[in-house]
């Protein structure tokens, strides 16, 4: 048996907030570090911009739907107006549903199954992103790093004929503050920094900087085509030939005297 299509139609949401989907996943088969094996998603139908919080138990969601909107009605200026989500039991508790009428949130539900953004989202292609929707700015992505490269990371504390860097992979960003995560091999362990080097050209984590610094020169010089032939190769001799001067070359006059003398003796 296969599903029945969706023949109703649905506007999008006119303004931020007015609709905010959410569902909850897990749980996963992976445990997330610190000890998460579920996460809730919050996502605006009017921009399609979305929020993730990890959670260890199911029954959080109620607690990480209040600090959603608390930050975003705080940040956008805007009240959320309905909360839409499956028939999941973490939606439906009493303190969760008392909590959405003090605060006149409309509840909506779908049934299992319910593809509640594709299904909505125009086909046509969107002339923004929903970064921009959300914060009326394009986004910047110059902070972006490539995932799991070589790092050099400045060493904060240690001997003074220690290293003064650390060769880590880059596996993170951070949203409180400017800065990276990064994973030190040797030591086993995730943490934070700001002064970094990241080697994006050099992949293997034996990769020596003094390797990537030549392999970037050579790149850059012109390179011309190999031509490969079975003809045999005959050695030519491209050696110039020195230039020699025809002038006759003329002793001065002051050494003719030399000669008077020479002759007078034979």
């Amino acid at each position: 048996m296969t599903k029945k299509p969706f023949v109703g139609q649905s506007m999008l949401a006119s303004g931020l907030l007015d609709l905010i989907h959410s569902d909850v996943y897990g749980p996963l088969n992976t445990q997330a570090r610190g000890e998460f094996f579920y996460f809730i998603t919050f996502t605006d139908d009017h921009s399609w911009y979305g929020y993730v919080y990890l959670m260890r138990y199911k029954f959080e969601a109620f607690g990480r739907f209040e600090e959603f909107r608390l930050e975003v009605e705080n940040q956008t200026g805007r009240k959320i107006k309905a909360l839409r989500s499956d028939i999941g039991g973490e939606y439906l508790s009493g303190e969760f549903l008392d909590y959405l009428k003090e605060n006149g949130i409309l509840s909506q539900w779908t049934p299992p199954g319910t593809n509640m953004l594709l299904r909505r989202r125009p086909s046509k292609t969107v002339a923004q992103t929903p970064y921009q929707i959300w914060h009326g700015k394009p986004a910047s992505y110059k902070y972006l790093r490539v995932w799991d490269s070589p790092t050099y990371v400045k060493r904060l504390v240690g001997d003074k004929l220690d290293s003064r860097s650390s060769l880590c992979k880059s596996v993170g960003y951070l949203k409180e503050t400017a800065g990276y995560y990064f994973y030190d091999p040797f030591e086993q362990k995730v943490f934070i920094s700001q002064n970094a080097m990241f080697l994006e050209k050099g992949f293997p984590a034996d990769t020596r900087r003094e390797e990537l610094l030549l392999e970037e020169s050579s790149e850059a010089r012109p390179q011309t085509d190999a031509v490969t032939s079975s003809a045999p190769i005959v050695p030519t001799n491209d050696i110039p030939v020195l230039r020699r001067s025809t002038r006759v070359s003329q002793q001065p006059e002051r050494y003719e005297f030399l000669g008077l003398i020479d002759w007078s003796i034979g």
